[in-house]
């Protein structure tokens, strides 16, 4: 019994000094540690942030006849004052958010190819991925698509160029 609690602290103090040396140097170590993190257990949150910034999910559909839809925004606000003492219905939605938020960190800044097979299988994508294809579509809607746009700033500006697109996911 002692072993395995020492293995437990062993393996739980690894992770928390791999946290806290990402936290200090994402940029140098990112792309090496992202290549083993299929879970997504290492932090993608630095210190210090130069500029406020977060990303917006999108989606648009592909109908029956070949046509697509516009870009449709999924609304992720969690932000209600009562939501800091208790949100169970919000579980979900806050998943998501912080599922897009890594992933568009993971496709910026750790120079991951976003459509190769190792990307599509992790924890992160499938959870985004998952929450776009659950939202109503109508019967004409054969496949759906979703991207990545960040926004930059207190003002909210778009940048011109998706973070990510994906392929086009049947429904």
């Amino acid at each position: 019994m002692a072993i395995m609690h020492l293995i437990i602290l062993i393996l739980l103090s690894a992770w928390f000094l791999l946290n806290v040396v990402f936290v200090f140097f994402a940029s140098k170590i990112g792309r090496y540690i992202y290549k083993f993190d299929f879970f997504g257990w290492i932090s993608s949150h630095t210190l210090f942030s130069m500029e406020a910034r977060s990303f917006s999910l999108y989606y648009r559909d592909k109908f029956i006849d070949g046509n697509y839809s516009g870009w449709n925004k999924v609304e992720l606000n969690i932000n209600k004052w009562y939501n800091m003492f208790w949100a169970p219905a919000n579980l979900v939605t806050s998943t998501v958010y912080s599922a897009v938020d890594d992933l568009a960190k993971a496709v910026e800044h750790f120079e991951v190819e976003p459509l190769k097979s190792n990307f599509t299988n992790r924890l992160k994508y499938k959870i985004v991925a998952k929450y776009v294809l659950n939202i109503d579509a109508g019967e004409t809607v054969i496949a759906r698509q979703f991207k990545l746009q960040e926004i930059k700033g207190i003002t909210g500006d778009y940048t011109n160029q998706p973070v990510f697109e994906s392929e086009y996911h049947p429904l």
